[in-house]
């Protein structure tokens, strides 16, 4: 391991240092899938501790849902490498079944990506397919949200642009 992530691991707590953990594992997943499954495990356990202790508000508990599932995702991804596609596929799919509504959506979207390209590999190509299916449907309402609070956004600024506009012609009416 790289000194910059142990200078890191030494001196964070809590959800960041799961998210070094998880950032250690990804980053070496090619090289070392043994070590990988190291630090997944690491950061998996420090969830669990953190589970335990009583959260202070309900934005905690989604960061720590949704860091869960980006732990859990990182361990499906280690899982494909090793060609264990059965656990890789399993452990994909337990993240589906938590509570999606607090899930970041573009970790769903990974997730939908990925069971596609596992059951590729399984040569299961029917569900593949459909997880396929899935992740453009999702990407595409993503984009949809996104476009359509640009479009507010742009709408806003017009607006309130266009109201100070006429608020100075006024003051300079008045002065006149």
């Amino acid at each position: 391991m790289e000194n910059k992530y142990q200078d890191k691991l030494q001196t964070t707590e809590g959800l960041t240092k799961v998210e070094i953990l998880n950032e250690i594992a990804l980053d070496i997943i090619n090289d070392s899938p043994e070590e990988s499954k190291h630090y997944n495990q690491q950061a998996l356990n420090l969830i669990e501790q953190l589970e335990d202790k009583p959260n202070s508000s309900n934005q905690d508990d989604n960061d720590l849902l949704n860091l869960k599932a980006k732990t859990l995702f990182v361990k499906g991804k280690i899982f494909h490498k090793s060609l264990d596609l059965d656990k890789s596929r399993q452990t994909f799919k337990s993240i589906l079944n938590l509570d999606q509504k607090k899930i970041i959506k573009k970790t769903i979207l990974d997730i939908y990506y990925n069971l596609s390209e596992v059951n590729e590999d399984d040569n299961d190509l029917l569900t593949a397919l459909d997880y396929f299916e899935k992740y453009v449907r999702l990407k595409d309402d993503i984009h949809q949200i996104e476009k359509n609070r640009l479009i507010l956004k742009i709408e806003s600024e017009y607006e309130l642009e266009k109201k100070q506009k006429e608020a100075e012609i006024y003051k300079l009416r008045i002065l006149s």
